[in-house]
């Protein structure tokens, strides 16, 4: 508005309220006005302002009339038939309904199912790869002659009653982890056994009972030459007893000299993941590696008679082998292998195929309940009362049956070397109970498991091996075992002849475990689905939020002047009402307002306005 040709002021009087705007006449001029006056003129016209319900209808035309939103578009549109509106808005409606049933479903799978196997083939050759661990356990875990020796230093006698002392060796002869006995009940002994063996460090008894390395092995190959087999095998022990290991870790003098390097202290992050790689770079820790395939290519073990003097048991049950193939950082588990007779004219061979499993790095930022597996350095609850450096699932399960006895039995096996805690003679007798007809169960499944039987949610019955996760990243050696006739058995002098070697040179399967969908990715998803459903993108995602700042601001004032009426009206400190003042009576005084001019003008009342 123009300030030389028109004058502003305003008049209350009454409750009333106006706003008058006039013309000034062409060369008027403020002097010989008196304050106040009011001239006569032509009414003027006044707009009364929008109101919030106004306001927002605004937005929301501008906003439906310019949004990015093409169904929203399409449903607003001006002059349209009402089948066509209808039409419209139910396409809107059923696209909203459709991403809006999108969100918890991919919110369960990222959160429930973090985790997805890639499989595919690397090209990576075996002879890169450690050669599996290879472990040999003779049957004659007692030479009996040797036990009667040892008892009778020990007790400091010079007979001792063969048919009183042998129900005692059978017993250990036979003992493994989970036990059996082929349902045999526990044997009944004499006081005089008791005494005997009532004195006797049973770990030790066993170790110097059991074969020796020059009495298990004839002759030893790798990879086409011969070596010396006592340094290449290493003594172990494993649910089945003493044995022999070659390739491994978890031998008595390399689990000390090589221990797991600590996450956060490995040279590379590549290298993280990669078990065999986790150990210190020292002659002792070295793994060997095999450069060729197929038969007499890698180990060719020649393995000895067994003494029949020496038998606790007669035939099968003291003569032959048992053979296992695993990863070197895995215990072995003599009850998944391959038992071998001693025929003396036979040949096993074991043709063997890598598979590694690899875990993305960034799993490790997920709990164990989430990811639903350990890593190497990750030891549950149950690895605390025992000597393990690193986690295995089989491992995991082994502990689990032994902490089980000493739960029940309050006493470790002789395989697990506690000499403070080791099971006396008369205690195996709460052993075979005790495992007989519950350890060779292991509780693994969870406790909502559909079809699951009463037995298997008896968490004391047997032992609950639940923590056992599975690993995140391992190396696994799938074995096909095979048996032929064989002409250089007979020609060493030996009771059976092992081969082990690798099936394919190229035969390396690489299974990568990995976060099925990243946080960036997942919002990448799911806003791929909200622009193929509703059209939606960024800008207008940032329109849609602009008009509702807009909205916001204009339902703000409203909200501001009730609150502040509320908090008065209810929370204002009840007072006395002051009395009424009486309204004066007199005339009408009009108050100037800012840059008053008192031209020629009539004052049109307006209603009163908050």
């Amino acid at each position: 508005m123009d300030k030389d040709r028109s004058t502003v002021f305003w008049i209350r009087e009454f409750g009333r309220a106006a706003v008058v705007v006039a013309p000034r006449p062409p060369g008027a001029s403020r002097t010989n006005q008196q304050l106040g006056a009011v001239v006569a003129g032509p009414p003027v016209r006044t707009r009364a302002p929008p109101t919030t319900r106004q306001r927002l209808a605004a937005i929301a035309r501008d906003f439906l009339d310019n949004a990015y939103v093409y169904g929203v578009v399409l449903a607003s549109r001006r002059n349209i038939h009402v089948l066509d509106r209808a039409l419209w808005v139910i396409v809107v409606l059923v696209a909203i309904l459709i991403t809006l049933w999108q969100l918890p479903v991919t919110y369960l799978r990222i959160t429930q199912h973090p985790t997805t196997v890639e499989v595919r083939t690397i090209a990576k050759a075996v002879y890169n790869i450690p050669f599996p661990a290879v472990t040999i356990c003779p049957k004659m875990k007692v030479r009996k002659r040797a036990a009667l020796e040892y008892l009778k230093q020990n007790n400091q006698v010079s007979f001792l009653n063969e048919s009183v002392v042998l129900p005692a060796l059978e017993l250990l002869q036979s003992f493994k982890v989970p036990y059996w006995l082929d349902q045999r009940p526990f044997p009944i002994y004499d006081k005089e056994v008791y005494d005997l063996f009532s004195g006797i460090d049973l770990p030790d008894f066993m170790q110097t009972v059991a074969l020796n390395c020059s009495s298990v092995f004839k002759r030893c190959n790798w990879a086409g030459t011969e070596v010396d087999c006592c340094s290449i095998f290493r003594r172990i022990v494993s649910n089945s007893g003493l044995c022999f290991a070659f390739n491994s870790f978890t031998t008595q003098e390399r689990r000390v000299a090589c221990p797991l390097i600590p996450y956060d202290e490995r040279p590379t992050q590549s290298a993280t993941n990669v078990w065999y790689l986790n150990r210190p770079k020292t002659d002792k820790c070295g793994l060997v590696r095999a450069t060729g395939v197929g038969l007499h290519s890698a180990l060719e073990v020649f393995l000895a008679f067994a003494d029949p003097l020496d038998m606790v048991l007669p035939g099968a049950q003291s003569s032959g082998y048992d053979v296992s193939v695993q990863s070197a950082n895995e215990n072995p588990d003599m009850s998944r292998g391959i038992a071998i007779t001693e025929a003396g004219n036979t040949m096993t061979s074991v043709s063997v195929t890598y598979k590694e499993i690899a875990a993305d790095p960034w799993l490790r930022t997920l709990d164990p309940t989430v990811r639903h597996c350990l890593f190497e350095e990750e030891l549950p609850e149950l690895f605390r009362d025992l000597d393990q450096n690193w986690y295995t699932q089989d491992t995991c399960i082994l502990v689990c049956r032994v902490l089980f006895l000493h739960k029940n039995c309050n006493c470790f096996p002789y395989i697990i070397l506690k000499n403070n805690q080791q099971c006396s003679l008369e205690e195996y007798r709460c052993i075979v109970q005790h495992a007989a007809g519950r350890m060779q169960w292991a509780r693994v499944t969870p406790e909502d498991l559909p079809g699951a039987s009463p037995e298997e949610r008896n968490h004391s019955a047997w032992p609950d091996c639940r923590p056992c996760l599975p690993m995140c990243s391992l190396t696994a050696y799938d074995s096909e075992f095979s048996t032929s006739r064989s002409l250089y058995v007979p020609k060493h002098g030996a009771a059976a002849f092992l081969n082990v070697f690798y099936r394919d040179l190229h035969s390396a399967i690489k299974y990568t475990e990995r976060r099925e969908q990243e946080p960036a990715d997942q919002f990448v998803t799911y806003c791929a689905v909200l622009n193929l459903l509703l059209g939606l993108s960024v800008l207008s995602v940032a329109q849609m939020a602009f008009y509702l700042a807009q909205a916001l601001v204009v339902l703000w004032g409203p909200a501001r002047r009730r609150l502040a009426l509320l908090r008065d009206t209810c929370w204002r400190p009840r007072t006395a009402s002051p009395a009424p003042t009486p309204r004066r009576r007199g005339p009408t005084r009009v108050r100037p307002g800012p840059d008053l001019d008192l031209g020629a003008s009539v004052v049109a009342p307006l209603p009163f306005v908050n």
